[in-house]
């Protein structure tokens, strides 16, 4: 036997009938190589020792980084909601293997794996979302063909269904809440031409707002809200403000709204007469009435977000009057910052900053109204208080300075999979590192000084993940989903 870390021409003769299997994993894609030539010379001292200790009783078994818990079947592309507690699965709508989605859901008890119930819906499944606050499942149904989705809250319980609408848009809703926001469009005669979870673009009419009884559907508090008026919600809460929403009317009319209790904490005009200053519209006048822009002039509606005490609002471009990022206080709604933006995207919290992802990145500080601008990137989320995690057209991340775009860390390797409820990064997966057929997992280091590989799973990836709590759920074959859990 070669001594690891010996010269080629050093032999140690060994026992015939002496053989120790190690069964030790790959090692980590970014390990220490001085780490690595020295981890050989220790290994046979350490295989010994631990074997002396385990004879005598003194080792406590080491538990294994990952372990399978539950294997699901299904036949086509799935698609999963996930808790602490509980896995929900159902066929895709969009399934790809040439047979009609069945539309049925079914539910599993973690970490046993016991079937607890199977509902069939009328209507094939494009999402779902376990909420154990409200105990409730949340099945988004599309009506084949029509392009119409449909909300149905089911009992987490034992799968019944609570309530069932095609006008109802789920705008915001937590893990831990029995309550959420809703949208209903019934009164516009459009019901149903929405996505789900994400928006309407109906046509003119009047809706209802409302923060309801995810159980009942039944309203805590409403509004009648025009269905062309902007409607942004708080996708992060700034800490010691609870979650607020901004209405905004189509005449720069805003309200500022506790979302949980419907009080209205401020309202009035916004001032947009800074964003068209000196700056003439194609008719010779600034745009809007009474010296101020109207959001809605241009090639589309504004946007705006609630960022701590402040409110960022895009207007994009149109009439002459250029794009703009604007800054008003959101307690008194007077103007603190304005900067030209002529790139258009979708506006989002990504906390501690404020960021516009489209076929370019924006990140602005709500506060000053500092910027930064990146074409290499397209979308940002929040990583910690200082920093974001930005994906490229590539599809590649990284780790980046969230105030000056500073590159920090490359995850090229690396697929972020963010933890459901919170929406913090919980792991990094890469199935593009050797050995191939399966999947490393690993966390960001501290202070993110580097990737720390945990473990590796052989198990090939072929689906999104979801990751709740120390849960895993992946697609990893055709027709199977595996469940583990995992320590870090």
């Amino acid at each position: 036997m070669r001594v690891p870390g010996g010269s080629a021409e050093t032999d140690v003769p060994m026992p015939d009938a002496m053989i120790i299997d190690l069964d030790l994993d790959p090692p980590p894609p970014d390990a220490d190589p001085t780490a690595r030539r020295r981890s050989p010379r220790r290994l046979p001292v350490i295989v010994v020792a631990a074997l002396c200790l385990a004879v005598l009783g003194g080792v406590e078994p080491v538990p294994p980084g990952v372990v399978a818990l539950l294997a699901i079947p299904i036949e086509e592309r799935p698609v999963i909601g996930l808790s602490a507690d509980t896995i929900v699965v159902a066929e895709g709508a969009d399934s790809t293997g040439g047979r009609a989605p069945s539309g049925e859901v079914s539910d599993y008890a973690l970490p046993s794996g016991a079937l607890r119930w199977r509902r069939l819906l009328p209507r094939p499944v494009v999402d779902l979302s376990v909420l154990p606050g409200a105990g409730v499942v949340l099945a988004f149904g599309e009506e084949p063909g029509s392009g119409r989705t449909f909300a149905t809250a089911l009992d987490a319980g034992d799968g019944r269904t609570l309530w069932s609408s095609g006008s109802v848009v789920v705008l915001d809703v937590t893990v831990d809440s029995p309550d959420g926001l809703l949208l209903d469009l019934s009164d516009t005669g459009t019901g149903g031409d929405s996505t789900a979870g994400g928006g309407a673009t109906p046509a003119a009419g009047t809706g209802t707002i409302r923060w309801a009884d995810l159980r009942t559907g039944r309203p805590i508090w409403s509004r009648p809200w025009s269905v062309l008026d902007g409607v942004q919600v708080g996708v992060d809460v700034w800490p010691p403000d609870p979650r607020k929403l901004l209405l905004v009317a189509p005449d720069g009319t805003v309200d500022v709204v506790v979302e949980h209790t419907g009080a209205v904490v401020a309202s009035g005009r916004l001032d947009l007469a800074g964003m068209t200053s000196g700056r003439d519209d194609e008719s010779g006048q600034n745009g809007g009435q009474n010296g101020q822009a109207d959001p809605a002039v241009g090639d589309g509606l504004a946007q705006a977000v609630v960022a701590g005490n402040r409110i960022v609002l895009y207007r994009p471009p149109g009439g002459g009057v250029p794009g703009a990022l604007m800054g008003f206080d959101a307690t008194t709604l007077d103007p603190q910052w304005t900067v030209e933006e002529d790139s258009e995207g979708f506006l989002a919290s990504c906390r501690p900053m404020v960021c516009m992802s489209g076929d370019s990145l924006v990140v602005v500080d709500p506060v000053t109204g500092t910027a930064w601008r990146s074409r290499r990137w397209l979308s940002a989320v929040s990583l910690d208080d200082t920093h974001l995690i930005v994906s490229s057209v590539a599809g590649t991340y990284a780790v980046v300075d969230a105030r000056t775009g500073r590159l920090v860390l490359d995850l090229t390797n690396w697929d972020p999979v963010y933890e459901i409820g919170t929406g913090r990064l919980r792991l990094l997966l890469s199935t593009r590192l050797q050995p191939y057929g399966g999947f490393w997992y690993a966390t960001v280091g501290a202070g993110q000084s580097g990737v720390r590989p945990l473990g590796y799973v052989p198990a090939a990836i072929f689906g999104g993940c979801e990751s709740a709590g120390d849960l895993l759920a992946c697609q990893t074959q055709h027709g199977i989903v595996q469940v583990w859990r995992y320590r870090t």
